[in-house]
């Protein structure tokens, strides 16, 4: 059996931008409850979504997502983060906040290969790049849409998996960042094809 640790933001969550503040999806509606049907009796799936998460780049920060492996001992770790990283850069330029973010993801992969040597883990990464979000914002916009060479790049310096989800067409709300019902569905059945084509 194997055991899959989503580490993520709202969107792993399950947040429900049109619920109550902190509302969520029913679980049913989640991608991840989704996949974990879709996946059957031979997987097991725990997911870590925290609202407003970004990249861990601190040592507090990092230690909260080794905790988090330490925890669920998975057997693959999917780390999809950076849309809170755009969001919240004060940084003008597109080329600026990759910039950020490129520095974020270094130092996490780093962090993450000195754990598991130490440790004597073997569990898989996944590097996924969050949906393409469309906020009206062109920077922020233009920003999401090139994350994927940053991430496939650390992906290959660091032996992880590299996941684009930016090109999966995922459907989202209206504000642009949050994935709708039939965005986690299509969502979840995108990441149960790759988890099948990728994972030891």
């Amino acid at each position: 059996m194997k055991k899959i640790l989503f580490f993520g933001d709202s969107n792993t969550y399950g947040f429900d931008p049109a619920g109550p503040i902190g509302g969520r999806y029913p679980e049913a509606q989640r991608w991840t409850n989704i996949l974990m049907r879709s996946l059957g009796p031979e997987w097991t799936l725990e997911a870590d979504g925290l609202n407003g998460r970004m990249i861990p780049d601190s040592p507090y920060m990092q230690g909260m997502l080794w905790d988090s492996v330490l925890r669920h001992e998975p057997d693959v770790l999917v780390i999809m983060l950076g849309s809170n990283d755009i969001l919240s850069s004060r940084a003008e330029e597109p080329e600026d906040i990759l910039t950020e973010i490129s520095g974020k993801i270094e130092s996490l992969m780093q962090y993450l290969a000195i754990q598991k040597k130490r440790a004597g883990l073997d569990f898989q990464i996944m590097l996924c790049v969050p949906p393409k979000m469309h906020t009206g914002v062109m920077r922020f916009d233009r920003t999401s849409g090139e994350l994927p060479a940053v991430y496939r790049e650390s992906a290959h310096r660091f032996a992880a998996h590299f996941i684009d989800a930016s090109s999966w067409q995922v459907e989202l709300t209206g504000d642009g960042v949050h994935f709708s019902e039939q965005g986690h569905k299509a969502f979840a059945v995108r990441m149960a094809q790759e988890l099948k084509n990728h994972t030891l």
